[in-house]
Formats: structure tokens, C-alpha cells, sequence
């Protein structure tokens, strides 16, 4: 289901991020060395944190491709990355689709919306999905700019446990917020 995910929005590309390399000639774990900083991965699981070098990058990268997809957002005008997003799929009890989301943007580009603009194209691309029924994303409690991008996209927290705050969205809603910005 979320291997095929890939959308566009006003000002991002999202592709899965070995496409992205391939077609641009980018060493993948350079560039990911280059965007998982101390800053950028501080608020990220214990086992993320910190700086990399790009055979820690390299080994990351591979973790992420037996896990599940992972996009990179790239900057439609200037063509550089601005952020990663991973997609993990859980299957609910109901045989419907729980898309379990994390992400990450440059720290250049931190405080300019990109955040709030690639949440809310991945939420209108799963309403166009009809087994995914909930994207969740969980965020650390210290983690208010990552909180606040979720819910203005529509996410509730439902869960706040051990300095995780989980929020949620169902996705068959009428009202999209993510739409907002999509071209």
C-alpha cells in the first residue's frame, strides 16, 4: 500500500528517496549524513540522536529500507531536500490500514511551513487510499513545533505516555485540512 507513496504539493516533491538519488545522481548517505544533524535528530527515538557520518547514515538508510518506505521532500524550485518522511503501515485489527508516520526537515529550513505542507499532502494522498483509515504520528512530548504541525493538519492526540504524545487522524473525514496548499 504505502510503497507506491509518492505526491507533489505546492512547493515539494515527495518520492521514495532512492528514486530521488538515482534520477538526481545523489549519494544517498551523504545527503542523509548532511540532514540528520544533532539538532535535526534531537528530538528523534535515543538510537537516531546525534551526528553521522555516512556509514552511520549508510546503516540508517538501510534499517529504514527493511522497515518500511521512506520519501524525501525536495524543494520544487531549488531542487535541494528539505526533509525525510517514513511510512509504516500497521495492520489493524479491522483489516483496515494505520499508517504510522515520522519525519524530519533540514534545520534550513526549519520555520518556513514545510513541515505543516508535507503532513498535510501525505494525509490528502492517504484519503485517496481506501484501506488506510488512520495515519498516526508519534511526537515527544518536548517536540511543540512537531505537535502543532499535526494538529493543524488535523491530528488529535489520543495517547500521552513516557514523553510520547500520540496523536492520530482519520483519514475518511470529510474535512481535509492537508488539501490546503496541494496542487
Amino acid at each position: 500500500m504505502t510503497r507506491g507513496c509518492e505526491f507533489a504539493t505546492v512547493r515539494l516533491l515527495v518520492e521514495p528517496w532512492n528514486h530521488c538519488a538515482e534520477n538526481s545522481g545523489v549519494d544517498l548517505p551523504r545527503l542523509v549524513a548532511g540532514m540528520l544533524t544533532e539538532s535535526t535528530t534531537r528530538e528523534l527515538p535515543q538510537p537516531w540522536r546525534g551526528d553521522y557520518s555516512a556509514e552511520r547514515a549508510r546503516s540508517w538508510i538501510d534499517e529504514r529500507e527493511r522497515e518500511s518506505p521512506t520519501l524525501l521532500a525536495v524543494h520544487r524550485e531549488s531542487g535541494q531536500p528539505v526533509g525525510i518522511l517514513i511510512v509504516f503501515e500497521n495492520l489493524t485489527e479491522t483489516s483496515s490500514v494505520d499508517v504510522r508516520i515520522g519525519y524530519l526537515i533540514t534545520e534550513a529550513a526549519w520555520g518556513q511551513g514545510f513541515a505543516t505542507e508535507l503532513v498535510g499532502g501525505l494525509s490528502s494522498w492517504a484519503r485517496a487510499q481506501p484501506s488506510i483509515h488512520t495515519l498516526t504520528g508519534g511526537v515527544a512530548s518536548t517536540n511543540r513545533a512537531s505537535a502543532r504541525v499535526l494538529v493543524k493538519n488535523g491530528f488529535e492526540r489520543t495517547i500521552s505516555t513516557g514523553g510520547e504524545d500520540v496523536y492520530q487522524l482519520n483519514v475518511e473525514r470529510d474535512n481535509d485540512p492537508g488539501s490546503r496548499g496541494l496542487s
